[in-house]
């Protein structure tokens, strides 16, 4: 693929996280705090540890609801604005995107993983364990909205068109001493 067969594609693009997803995990809070107040009632072992989980995870997922965590992608790279805070990366950076599956996360266990040797990742003392773990050094915080096959399928052809390299050629970047 060149910049000239999607002319869009290199467009500054903004994906937001799910409100549904966002509400669902406020409830949820509210619902564990519900819980953890009756257990403290109840003197069960535990409830103030429930209680405070739930309370300490709904002004986080209400910030969420009203401020969305975004993905804004552009021709030069991807920045994520999680919880007001931002990355940002350049696609010359990126290895190729492709989706992780996790055992162990409730919800939608599909991830986006990728090389990235930006500086803050390369080297960073998380890089070995997440290597361990997912066999890649980056991912992204969601999917925000999208289902993980779509996203990245579209981040690689954002990177692929960045870059000139047509699709469907090997163009793997980042870091591969792995």
């Amino acid at each position: 693929m060149d910049r000239h067969s999607d002319p869009d594609i290199l467009s500054h693009r903004v994906l937001r996280s799910s409100r549904l997803r966002s509400t669902a995990l406020a409830t949820g809070s509210l619902f564990f705090s519900a819980v953890g107040l009756l257990m403290v009632k109840a003197d069960a072992s535990g409830g103030w540890l429930v209680l405070i989980f739930g309370l300490v995870g709904f002004p986080v997922f209400v910030i969420t609801l009203i401020r969305p965590n975004r993905l804004e992608l552009s021709a030069e790279g991807m920045t994520t604005v999680t919880l007001g805070r931002r990355w940002s990366v350049d696609w010359a950076r990126c290895g190729e995107f492709r989706r992780w599956k996790d055992q162990f996360q409730l919800g939608s266990p599909w991830m986006i993983i990728f090389d990235c040797s930006a500086p803050g990742v390369e080297g960073h003392f998380l890089e070995l364990a997440a290597v361990a773990f997912t066999g890649a050094n980056a991912a992204l915080p969601e999917t925000y909205g999208m289902p993980a096959a779509e996203l990245a399928a579209l981040l690689n052809r954002y990177r692929l068109a960045a870059s000139g390299v047509a699709e469907g050629a090997s163009a793997r970047r980042g870091p591969t001493s792995w």
